[in-house]
């Protein structure tokens, strides 16, 4: 069973007042669903301990306090509270809701909040206030007698005139309503009754009808009754008000009306359109003259002779399918007079006919009860002519919008789709079956929002909702960006004439992306010219400093302090005014100053060396930036002025010796080609694993101060409003996922470098005499186990075929371990990579066998991949070749296998292929370890 507090919890949730319970510190303690449901607050604000201060702030922002600034809303509202203990407040919000509020304290200083919705008691009091105001001028206006019905209470009121109406006294009655159907004609009762019933049902929108009353005179009167009904909060009826009037007159002069028809019949040649009528046996009984010159004019001739009264209609209109009135049926005359025979018996109330003349006729059938037949003819040309051109203004738009590269919607004034282009729909690709024409714009969302097209929606769809109505709501063409869908648009609304929305998006993704490499471009210079030998300083248009380096720091002994004011190029100069390091008196300062500045403003300033007052010499250079700024660098170039001196001196010894260096050198190119080329290698292996390091540690530096920073943030960055906090977290977010890339490039950079420095290294290591079986069995379980570190899920058949004649061979066990590592991984990763496209069945394996050929050890890696092509086979085993992906192979591997088997053993390295059967790499080396 369920205990008592819980059960006092349902009970409050099920009643419709809002009940909120605060404490002394007021703050939340309790609130039941009709609290939330009435304000309108998400469960994520209204939870206990919420203040409710940002309650209160949640309501400003909606705008239920009307215009302000939000905080002196709140501030306001909170003041009220405060100032007295019982406060009762009527609150109407832009919705029109109405909520009577009362903040009710405690003794404890704690607060009750109460909501109780009045917007239906509101409604109705205004609709009776309305209705006795009509009352009171229709009873002074009107000749009608005006009645008053109080339902509940029984009352019936009635203005004078009804009395002299029926010389009857119904207002003074204890029952008037039944004496009042004491009064109605027999014949007439149930129509009344019926009609009164229907209206209280709310079937129709007012009762009206005509009856017979019968007066004290005796005999009866013919009235007309319009009323209307006045409904309670709940819907039922209240009271009925209307008006009586006496209609006997106009009974008469209806029979009247009959003899006036006749006389009407003169007029209708006036008329714009054409009348036919026929009788029950379908022979022309009345036409008018506009009639005959509708089918003339399609004839191309008169057509009196054959129009004309008592005549049979489809004898008539044959007639006038032979005169050509009529465009021609492919089966002829008698085929067409079938056709309309048979609309005939089917009529329909309007159906179009074009004429053999090429005009149009709106076709207007009634059936008379009698069982004649009135047709109304009207020429529809010039509206079939504008239909046209609108059909056609409207293909033109269509195709005009198909052109935009832009994607475009035009919402009605309901907010419903009207139509919108393919680049549009592309963009909602998997709301196909939403985005059509009459579809409501908040419907489309929502069903994106249940199928998670919208990432900033997780969380909080109900925020979602109001931010996006918000921003539609002012459509003022103010730009928005926003990520759906896996594309970052561009999104502007303009609001139309007709209260409309024309919404334009414009997919940004790629600029995204640009800003993104711009942003990782700067920080990685940032993080690199830091690193730098070499002062650069780089300034804007105004020639403020921008960006400056801690060589040009540490050069002109300038502090981070002063930098951060973004000083401008001559408080730049002006600094070392009294150090000494410029060679300028003070008389001369200021003219060199301005030619300096001046110099520095023209740009482009060529290299140039200067001597500093404290001996250093320094190269110096100007270059103009594209944006208008200006890059200078300045070299440290004392050393090398002194290496000047001694390279002058020891010039005659170089000469002397250059003649002998370029025979030496031709024969060592010549010889040693690949020796040079390992030495060119290592020496950029050297010189990019400087800047590599600073990268890569930098980078690891920069992402562990990030985590720092997040930990710091975190609690500031809570308290920021949503969107502000979404975009805080954003911007961490993208920034740990740029130090993320920047640290698995650097590592793929790195590992790039230490094969080139693998592939130039001067010589091999110690040769031993070891088992070759036990080198290359160990090499194919060292792949394994690494492909399972980094791939949980990898798995592969590995056959071992050793000769266990082959005992020790000398070699350079280390070289050749990782020849026999390299041609296993590679094998490995060919043979799960094809079972991405093999058949069905498929499962990767990798063969290792090794054998004793006379004087020559062979150990064979095989693998049951895709196969090498015989194009490709020719390059494999070329220097940073390689048929792996971008970023998954260095091009190395097999270039370094085949230095150390062949240059270092003196051995041979084959490879052998058959596309998507096989790939087998060959090793042979001497058993002797000669090298030959």
């Amino acid at each position: 069973m369920k205990d008592r507090d819980t059960i006092v919890t349902d009970a409050l949730d099920i009643i419709d007042v809002g009940l909120g319970v605060f404490d002394r510190e007021n703050c939340l303690i309790y609130s039941n669903a009709a609290f939330r449901d009435l304000r309108g607050y998400p469960q994520d604000i209204c939870h206990k301990g919420a203040p409710l201060a940002e309650l209160l702030t949640y309501s400003a922002l909606r705008g239920d306090f009307g215009p302000g600034v939000p905080e002196k809303l709140v501030k306001k509202r909170l003041d009220e509270i405060a100032a007295v203990k019982d406060r009762r407040v009527e609150h109407v919000r832009p919705d029109g809701q109405v909520l009577q509020i009362r903040y009710q304290r405690k003794k404890d200083g704690g607060l009750v909040i109460t909501y109780r919705d009045t917007t239906a008691e509101h409604r109705a009091e205004a609709a009776l206030r309305r209705s006795e105001e009509r009352y009171a001028l229709v009873s002074e206006a009107a000749d009608e007698a005006i009645y008053d019905w109080d339902i509940g209470a029984g009352r019936f009121f009635a203005t004078p005139r009804l009395d002299d109406l029926l010389d009857h006294s119904i207002s003074g009655l204890a029952k008037p309503m039944e004496a009042w159907r004491d009064l109605v004609h027999a014949d007439d009762l149930e129509g009344y009754v019926a009609a009164v019933r229907a209206h209280f049902r709310g079937e129709t929108e007012q009762l009206e009808q005509e009856y017979r009353i019968r007066v004290r005179g005796g005999g009866y009167r013919w009235v007309h009754d319009r009323g209307v009904a006045v409904r309670d909060a709940t819907g039922r009826v209240a009271r009925l008000v209307g008006a009586v009037r006496d209609v006997t007159e106009t009974r008469t002069a209806e029979e009247q009306l009959a003899a006036t028809q006749a006389r009407l019949v003169s007029s209708l040649s006036s008329l714009s359109d054409g009348i036919l009528m026929v009788d029950a046996e379908r022979r022309v009984e009345l036409f008018n003259q506009r009639y005959v010159d509708i089918f003339s004019s399609a004839a191309g001739t008169d057509a009196t002779p054959i129009i004309r009264i008592g005549r049979k209609f489809f004898d008539m209109i044959r007639d006038g399918y032979d005169m050509g009135m009529f465009k021609p049926h492919p089966d002829g005359a008698d085929a067409w007079v079938e056709n309309r025979l048979k609309a005939w018996d089917s009529p329909v109330s309007q159906w179009e006919l074009e004429l053999a003349n090429g005009s149009w006729i709106l076709l207007n059938e009634r059936e008379m009860p009698d069982g004649g037949r009135i047709s109304i003819y009207t020429d529809i040309t010039e509206i079939k002519r504008r239909e046209a051109e609108a059909e056609a203004a409207r293909q033109r738009f269509e195709e005009a919008i198909e052109a935009i590269g832009s994607g475009f919607a035009l919402w009605d004034s309901e907010d419903r789709l009207v139509i919108s282009n393919s680049r549009y729909r592309a963009f909602f690709e998997g709301l196909a079956d939403m985005v059509v024409p009459g579809k409501a714009f908040n419907d489309i969302i929502a069903a994106g929002i249940q199928r998670d097209m919208f990432p900033l929606a997780r969380g909080d769809v109900a925020g979602y909702l109001a931010r996006i109505a918000e921003r539609r709501l002012v459509a003022d063409g103010s730009v928005r960006e926003q990520f759906i869908n896996r594309h970052w648009l561009q999104i502007t609304d303009h609001r139309t004439q007709d209260g409309g929305i024309v919404s334009i998006y414009t997919d940004i993704t790629e600029r995204k992306l640009a800003e993104d490499r711009l942003r990782a471009a700067l920080s990685e210079f940032n993080a690199v010219s830091e690193h730098i030998d070499y002062g650069i300083l780089f300034t804007g248009p105004d020639l403020r400093a921008r960006i400056v380096n801690r060589a040009f720091r540490e050069l002109w002994e300038m502090d981070q302090e002063f930098i951060d004011t973004c000083p401008h190029m001559q408080e730049l100069i002006e600094y070392n005014r009294k150090t000494g390091l410029y060679s300028v008196s003070e008389e001369e300062w200021d003219e060199w100053l301005a030619e300096r500045i001046s110099s520095i403003k023209a740009g482009n300033v060529p290299p140039r060396e200067f001597e500093r007052g404290d001996g250093k010499f320094l190269r110096y250079q100007v270059v103009n930036l594209p944006d208008g700024g200006r890059m200078l660098t300045y070299f440290d170039i004392t050393e090398l002025k002194a290496r000047e001196n001694e390279a002058s001196r020891a010039r005659d010894k170089a000469e002397t010796a250059l003649a002998d260096l370029k025979k030496a050198q031709e024969r060592l190119v010549q010889s040693e080609k690949m020796a040079s080329l390992g030495q060119l290698t290592a020496g950029i292996a050297h010189e990019i694993k400087n800047p590599l390091n600073f990268v890569n540690n930098f980078s690891k530096l920069s992402a562990e101060m990030l985590e720092e920073l997040e930990e710091v943030l975190e609690e500031p960055v809570k308290a920021l409003a949503e969107d502000d906090r979404d975009e805080a977290e954003d911007l961490l977010k993208t920034v740990r996922e740029n130090l993320l890339k920047i640290a698995r490039h650097g590592q793929r950079a790195d590992a790039i470098v230490k094969n080139m420095l693998l592939h130039s290294r001067d010589g091999p290591g110690e040769r031993q005499s070891v088992g070759l079986n036990a080198i290359a069995e160990e090499a194919m379980n060292l792949a394994y186990h690494a492909a399972r570190a980094e791939d949980k899920s990898f798995n592969i058949e590995m056959v071992k075929q050793l000769d266990a004649d082959l005992g020790e061979v000398v070699c350079y066990p280390q070289d050749l371990m990782r020849v026999f590592l390299n041609l296993v991984t590679n094998g490995m990763y060919a043979a799960v990579k094809h079972r991405e496209t093999a058949a069905s069945g498929f499962e990767p394996r990798i063969t290792l066998t090794t054998k004793v050929r006379g004087d020559m050890a062979e150990v064979q890696v095989c693998d049951n991949g895709a196969g090498i092509p015989e194009d490709v086979r020719e390059k494999i085993f070329l220097p940073f070749f390689t048929t792996k992906p971008a970023g998954e192979g260095t091009g190395l591997g097999l270039s370094l296998s085949y230095d150390i088997v062949v240059k270092q053993h003196g051995g041979a390295l084959t490879v052998d292929s058959a596309p998507r059967k096989y790939t087998r790499f060959t090793v042979s080396i001497p058993m002797s370890g000669a090298t030959g």
